[in-house]
This record gives C-alpha cells, sequence and structure tokens, in this order.
C-alpha cells in the first residue's frame, strides 16, 4: 500500500473530526504540590493543572483527583525530593509520577552539586558561566547561592558590580 493511499482515511477522520479545545475546564491532568499560590495562573493556561493540594511530602500523600490518572509534579525543589523518595506509594494510589532517585533529584536540586554531575557527564558546557566568587564575575550579571528557589538569594549586578534593584534590573 502507497503512503497516500494509508495517508487519505486518516485525513478524512482528522477533518471530520471537531476541534481539539483542551480539557473540560474541571478536568484535573497535573497537580503541582506544595500549594504555592499559581493556581488562578495554571487555570488560566486551560490545561488541566492544579495548585491546590498542600502536600509537602510528609504525613499521607494526597489520594488523586477522580478520572483520568493524573500526573503529581512538583512545585519546589523540596517537594521533588519527597515525590522521588515517595513514588512507588504514589503510583499505588493512582498518581502517575515522573521521577528519578531521590539523590539524582537532590544533586539537580543544588546548584553546586548539578555542577559538579554536569561536569562528570561532559555537559558542562551546557550550564551558564561559574564563578567562584563575585571578583571573578564577568559584569552585568546574576550571581546567585547554591541553594534557593523562586529567585531567593539572586542578586542583579549591573556593570560596574553594584546590586541592581529589582526596578533598575527591568522587573515589575
Amino acid at each position: 500500500m502507497q503512503a497516500d493511499e494509508l495517508r487519505a482515511p486518516l485525513r478524512a477522520r482528522l477533518r471530520a473530526a471537531p476541534p481539539w479545545r483542551g480539557p473540560e475546564p474541571d478536568e484535573e491532568r497535573f497537580h503541582l504540590v506544595p500549594r504555592v499560590g499559581w493556581n488562578q495562573c495554571l487555570r488560566g493556561l486551560r490545561c488541566g493543572a492544579r495548585n491546590t493540594l498542600t502536600w509537602r511530602g510528609h504525613g499521607a500523600p494526597p489520594a488523586p483527583p477522580a478520572g483520568p490518572a493524573c500526573l503529581l509534579l512538583p512545585a519546589s525543589d523540596a517537594a521533588a525530593v519527597e515525590i522521588a523518595r515517595q513514588q512507588e506509594g504514589l503510583r499505588a494510589l493512582g498518581w502517575r509520577v515522573v521521577s528519578s532517585s531521590p539523590e539524582t533529584i537532590s544533586r539537580l536540586g543544588d546548584k553546586a552539586r548539578l555542577r559538579g554531575l554536569a561536569e562528570e557527564l561532559g555537559l558542562l558546557a551546557f550550564l551558564p558561566v561559574h564563578y567562584a566568587s563575585p571578583g571573578e564575575a564577568e559584569y552585568p550579571c546574576i550571581l546567585k547561592s547554591a541553594s534557593g528557589e523562586f529567585g531567593k538569594d539572586c542578586h542583579i549586578s549591573g556593570a560596574d558590580g553594584t546590586e541592581l534593584s529589582r526596578q533598575e534590573a527591568g522587573e515589575p
């Protein structure tokens, strides 16, 4: 059978199908934990993502919503490690989980350890330039601590090495 003969019925079915509009408004396909105040923005994406669960990896994990399998995603480095630690139990509850070993997740969440892993794997060229101290840095740049998330402990430095305010750096 020729490729065109195979494609024709598929094209006809696609043309006859109603346009895809994404998940139903109340369908929950992804849950990000713990709750960090992103739910309204996530709902606005109309992809079935939610950020309403307060579970931080301690105590009994939440049951997944009814319906199709829902993916549990971390909204913080600590949640990523806890999901990795408890991934088998979470799957047994019905959650879909994409993770790795807790050790690997911990290494990925720490910028210094991530750098070491990238070096071991020969991937250092794919990371931003690293400066061991502010005196070595080329300015302007963003200085980040090895740990922290959501912009905590990040400092934006101007061309002369002085720290810029968020407004001076162009942030709202």
